[in-house]
């Protein structure tokens, strides 16, 4: 794991940097800088920001919070005995991230197999609006909870058309979606 030092000039260009990665991670990754970084690439207009819905993801947050709760500093204390001095500071957070990755000692595929559960439930995106189930995605929240997309498609295909299309979802949970849809239709 390394800091790629990435700056908002060099974020149009990420994707071809991503394709030889095999995993991206960082502290709360899912659901803030990779969401803010899908957002960028597609201001960019960048064609190949679809490669990145299904990139692995180690979250080191979720790391921590298999063991103890809530926050980077307390992260680093647990795992080092050292003090986050400047925190919130990126510099001084992504040190403390690589510290308590490597502090955890653990496999790469334990790491993402961690990172990708919530609540004991494989989720299906980042942001946990789905998780996996055996015939499919299945809502965590809203109307439709603990129901499974296809039926909802279905049954409601203006509810998913409206949530594809909707910007205040995750623009990744937004591409997933209709990339399930698309894989839906063609078996139809």
């Amino acid at each position: 794991i390394r800091d790629i030092g990435v700056t908002g000039v060099q974020t149009c260009a990420l994707p071809i940097y991503i394709e030889s990665c095999d995993f991206l991670s960082g502290y709360k990754i899912a659901t803030f800088d990779i969401p803010v970084l899908i957002n960028e690439l597609m201001r960019c207009d960048n064609k190949r920001v679809s490669e990145l819905i299904d990139v692995e993801v180690i979250d080191v947050y979720k790391l921590y919070l298999h063991d103890c709760p809530r926050t980077l500093k307390n992260a680093l204390a647990h795992y080092t005995g050292e003090e986050l001095i400047n925190a919130h500071n990126a510099s001084a957070d992504v040190s403390a991230t690589i510290k308590v990755y490597d502090a955890r000692n653990l496999t790469t595929e334990d790491a993402l197999k961690i990172s990708k559960t919530s609540n004991g439930k494989i989720l299906y995106d980042w942001a946990g609006k789905f998780y996996d189930g055996a015939t499919g995605p299945i809502f965590t929240f809203g109307k439709y909870i603990n129901q499974n997309l296809c039926d909802i498609y279905k049954s409601d295909p203006q509810y998913t058309k409206w949530m594809v299309n909707n910007e205040e979802f995750p623009t990744q949970t937004r591409l997933l979606i209709a990339k399930y849809i698309r894989e839906l239709n063609q078996k139809i």
